[in-house]
């Protein structure tokens, strides 16, 4: 069974920042050429948060340039590939909010949920209003989760993804007609029966694609 891939392969913790003129050859032979996440302390406190593909050249430029009299210990999280990187630092900036950090990181193609939050919060509360004043709730509305949005679903039958579309109602339109329920999609697309909440997927969010009775 093939090893999954891991996100950090290989770390190193609270090291003092001596070690770069006291030991530079192991140094050099551990993070050299190395990418990965970097943070620099100063004492206990977390003072900044980085990426280096490089993290052994980029250490040492922080001995000499604005950060140089801020930190006296560095670890560093070393990955295979720098795919997410990026993300991975604006991930530990936004969460840590280290004082050395300028910039908030920023997450490319990532949706921010607050709106929804304040739209399914502002459904709920005029929900709760109308029953207590005896008013007619808008069956339609009642459930305002992101789930019971229109979404585009997607599936895998020989090797190949089969998409659809799930409607509010319930229903699926799958290659230009509409089918009751996910089972009858899915069992359109597999040409026998089948189980639609399992053969589905929804995209939960960017990339993440998750059976619907997981959603």
């Amino acid at each position: 069974m093939p090893r999954r891939p891991k996100l950090v392969s290989q770390y190193l913790e609270r090291i003092h920042r001596d070690a770069f003129a006291e030991h530079p050859e192991i140094i050099r032979e551990i993070v050299r050429g190395r990418n990965g996440i970097y943070a620099l302390y100063d004492g206990d406190e977390l003072y900044y948060v980085g990426l280096a593909k490089d993290l052994r050249w980029r250490l040492k430029h922080h001995l000499k340039d604005r950060h140089q009299n801020s930190w006296d210990r560095f670890s560093v999280y070393i990955t295979i590939g720098d795919q997410h990187l990026r993300e991975l630092e604006s991930l530990a900036i936004r969460i840590t909010l280290a004082a050395g950090n300028k910039q908030k990181g920023r997450f490319a193609g990532a949706d921010n949920l607050e709106r929804t939050l304040e739209r399914i919060l502002k459904a709920k509360h005029k929900r709760e209003r109308d029953t207590l004043f005896g008013r007619p709730i808008n069956e339609e509305a009642k459930d305002d989760s992101p789930k019971q949005r229109t979404r585009s679903i997607r599936g895998r039958y020989n090797g190949k993804i089969v998409r659809a579309r799930w409607q509010r109602d319930g229903t699926v339109r799958y290659k230009g007609k509409i089918y009751s329920s996910l089972s009858a999609a899915a069992s359109k697309a597999t040409g026998s029966s089948t189980n639609g909440r399992w053969f589905w997927r929804v995209e939960r969010s960017p990339g993440d694609w998750v059976r619907v009775k997981k959603a």
